[in-house]
């Protein structure tokens, strides 16, 4: 079961709450995808852009800025799925059932679960951005980036991105937010002061931070370990390039 998370002060939200004309997480703007200008002159003319699998980020040759052993990986074990959690540190004193039910015999309530392991999260793709206009993070992240491009509308960029994504099967319940760095697996609504669950997606290392990373992630129903390739004119509008 995957419920949007509405609340104010939330660090993501899942498509149906834009279409919806909500914006419990407002990125910041504009934010920067650096790319090499080959690839960022593609989005640019045709609108070709490509999506990396969370996985890629585990094993790549460089242990620089980009690789993260742990990319999709850090959770204790607790419900992972985006619901809301009452009281998620008395996980313990809950019974599962298979597959993937939770029952909580205090209140005879019964949760769906996508699962209730550590094995991680594969089945991603994501777009990673960052509020920071910065020469020196764009060569750290990759010797051969030479430019970026420059998205003042990710709210628009990103609804384009999913609808088009959602409307052709590759992904389902996509969502944009604010990584997380430190490490906790849920955090605390701002009104109603719940525990909700932080996506995998969106936890990354604490020796990273300085990224302020923000994400387009897009779920998909097959394990993923290369790359996306989406063609959709209508992100041209959206994106500039510029030269840090």
């Amino acid at each position: 079961m995957s419920v949007p998370d509405l609340s104010i002060g939330s660090p993501y939200a899942h498509l149906n709450a834009y279409e919806m004309g909500l914006r419990p997480y407002d990125p910041p703007v504009p934010l920067y995808k650096y790319m090499k200008r080959e690839d960022a002159e593609k989005v640019i003319d045709s609108g070709l852009i490509r999506l990396g699998s969370i996985v890629r980020y585990r094993d790549l040759d460089s242990r620089g800025e980009i690789r993260d052993d742990a990319e999709g990986l850090q959770r204790a074990i607790m419900l992972d799925a985006d619901i809301p959690i009452e009281n998620p540190f008395n996980f313990s004193e809950w019974v599962t059932f298979e597959p993937g039910v939770i029952a909580n015999p205090s209140t005879n309530q019964l949760f769906v679960a996508n699962s209730i392991s550590n094995s991680g999260v594969e089945n991603c793709f994501v777009l990673c951005l960052t509020p920071r206009r910065d020469a020196k993070l764009m060569k750290e992240f990759d010797p051969g980036y030479d430019c970026a491009l420059l998205i003042d509308d990710p709210v628009g960029f990103f609804i384009i991105l999913a609808r088009h994504l959602s409307g052709e099967g590759t992904t389902h319940s996509p969502f944009l937010g604010q990584c997380s760095y430190d490490g906790l697996p849920t955090f605390k609504e701002n009104i109603s002061s719940k525990e909700r669950v932080m996506p995998r997606a969106l936890m990354k290392r604490p020796d990273h931070k300085h990224h302020n990373e923000v994400r387009m992630v897009f779920p998909t129903t097959a394990k993923t370990t290369g790359h996306w390739d989406a063609t959709i004119p209508e992100l041209r509008s959206y994106a500039r390039l510029i030269s840090p």
